[in-house]
């Protein structure tokens, strides 16, 4: 069967996508994502974390061989999140130029995020996930590294402290499995 664009849409959002599958070829799908709410995440969220704001992308799967690859792309608009922090204070922390972007080839995901984070700094990783199909254990590697070219704005959050002055960056190595 196939499919000529298709689209599911309300006022605030609209996915569009086309779909074809045959014996031989498998599935194909392409389709994009417009101004999607964030909200919709909130149940797989901690309780503590607000995302405000819109996703948009594109995506492009299909079979090769019998084994999914393709890539999808994903842009969040200028927005905000916000979460409690140990004193339970909920702080707001905004953001822009965020961007999701993942390769998929078989049971293999390359993953690549960025955004800055507005008066802060700015963030980027990179991970692959290898999803493992005999034992659920799947895994993930990944670095991250982060920029924060001024400091001051910290100083509130450190008692007893005054003309805090200085910047921040590091790098991060992480490795794990992902359980559900």
């Amino acid at each position: 069967f196939s499919t000529s664009k298709f689209c599911l849409a309300s006022k605030k959002t609209q996915m569009c996508s086309t779909l074809a599958w045959s014996d031989k070829a498998g599935l194909k799908a392409k389709g994009t994502l417009r101004k999607t709410s964030l909200s919709l995440l909130k149940p797989w969220l901690p309780e503590d974390i607000i995302l405000s704001g819109s996703v948009s992308g594109r995506y492009d799967i299909k079979q090769n061989a019998g084994k999914p690859v393709g890539t999808i792309n994903v842009t969040f608009p200028d927005s905000n999140f916000s979460f409690k922090n140990a004193d339970g204070e909920v702080q707001i922390l905004a953001y822009k130029n965020a961007e999701l972007n993942a390769t998929i080839n078989n049971r293999t995901i390359i993953a690549k995020a960025k955004m800055k984070i507005v008066n802060r700094g700015q963030l980027s990783a990179d991970a692959t996930i290898k999803l493992s199909p005999k034992n659920g254990r799947h895994t993930i590697n990944g670095k991250a590294q982060f920029d924060v070219p001024n400091i001051n704005w910290a100083q509130r959050y450190i008692p007893r402290s005054r003309g805090l002055r200085g910047k921040l960056s590091g790098k991060i190595s992480f490795t794990g499995l992902l359980t559900n």
